[in-house]
């Protein structure tokens, strides 16, 4: 059907097909408004997603500054490390000696424990040094720094040996080896690591190539159990 030549009007279909249309594009936008309200609301409620590394609690290190830690919803200190040279010697306290002068005022040279190497003489070819740990300390860790006089013999063999003992239920004690160093010489000191856990008595033993050394443990620090 085409429009009437007298009115120039549209047929009535024409104008209903029209009117569909426009409700279906006005039911379309509403749809679309509602959609992004809804999601602005969400967005509103929700908060932006949370940066998992920045929500974990801190741990304050002994220099006082946070540094990142487990997310335990509270803060923790580390227990600090006693120096070895902060502790009397159960037995052997003899074998310990003065700081060699010409170290005294040297680099790298902090908590400084110092024993005296051995004669190697029959019956003296060891020194020992004991302490009581009570099973309240995990790990010794120190640098081996052997010194030899009066002339400097940088190649010299030094064997540094720890030993703990562990008390059992019927008194006696069980001995085993927690750590070793062997290659440290004047010329290249050495760490030394030693597992401590549940040991009573910890002994340091030494033994050196030369008799004229002195064996030189620093920055000597137990860890404790906590």
């Amino acid at each position: 059907m085409t429009s009437s030549p007298e009115t120039g009007r549209r047929p009535t279909s024409d104008r209903k097909q029209n009117l569909g249309h426009l409700v279906a594009v006005l039911s379309l936008i509403a749809t679309v408004v509602g959609v992004y309200f809804a999601w602005a609301q969400l967005e509103a409620t929700v908060g932006p997603p949370q940066d998992t590394a920045a929500s974990t609690t801190a741990t304050l290190p002994t220099n006082g500054k946070p540094t990142p830690g487990p997310a335990t919803g509270r803060l923790t200190t580390p227990v600090p490390v006693v120096p070895l040279d902060s502790l009397s010697p159960e037995k052997g306290g003899g074998s310990l000696t003065e700081l060699p002068r010409p170290l005294r005022d040297a680099d790298g040279y902090a908590h400084p424990l110092a024993i005296a190497c051995p004669s190697n003489a029959a019956g003296d070819a060891v020194r020992e040094v004991s302490y009581a740990l009570s099973g309240r300390y995990l790990s010794l860790n120190a640098m081996v720094r052997p010194y030899y006089e009066p002339e400097p013999d940088r190649a010299s063999v030094t064997h540094v040996t720890v030993s703990i003992g562990t008390r059992q239920r019927d008194g006696t004690m069980v001995t085993r080896e927690a750590g070793a160093q062997r290659a440290a010489t004047m010329a290249g000191p050495q760490p030394l690591a030693a597992d401590l856990e549940k040991g009573d008595l910890m002994t340091i033993r030494v033994q050196c190539q030369s008799p004229t050394g002195v064996i030189v443990l620093t920055d000597a620090g137990l860890s404790p159990t906590g």
